[in-house]
């Protein structure tokens, strides 16, 4: 998974298939790499780059061990949007229709259209 992830361009999507080391059945992996981020230095604390690191390889290990990333304290407070479908702090993008709901792109918009339509309501006129 490592250098698949690392081999990957932001927006880019990859089937990934390999055996699984402890039992040796196949495993299938749907990745879509949506955004890279690493969190803000701290002055008097491990790198971020290591905590990010610690963290981020828990993933491939059991699901019980892992630990969340450490985020950016600006979007930790509510800075950015997030996008309804990937949840990405780079959500610039609005519905036309409602106004209020978020997107960082035109296909998360397109793919969340289906389940959005249904309580996407034009804001009353005033």
């Amino acid at each position: 998974i490592d250098q698949l992830v690392r081999s990957m361009s932001l927006g880019e999507r990859a089937l990934a298939a390999f055996n699984e080391p402890q039992s040796g059945g196949p495993i299938a992996v749907d990745v879509e790499l949506l955004a890279v981020r690493l969190p803000a230095e701290r002055a008097g604390r491990p790198s971020s780059f290591e905590l990010y690191t610690k963290a981020w390889w828990t993933w491939f290990e059991d699901p019980a061990s892992w630990q969340p990333l450490p985020g950016n304290s600006g979007l930790e407070k509510g800075v950015g949007q997030r996008c309804k479908r990937c949840m990405s702090f780079a959500a610039s993008l609005r519905c036309s229709r409602c106004s209020s709901t978020f997107y960082c792109c035109k296909a998360c918009q397109r793919e969340d259209w289906p389940v959005h339509r249904v309580s996407c309501r034009q804001p009353a006129s005033a």
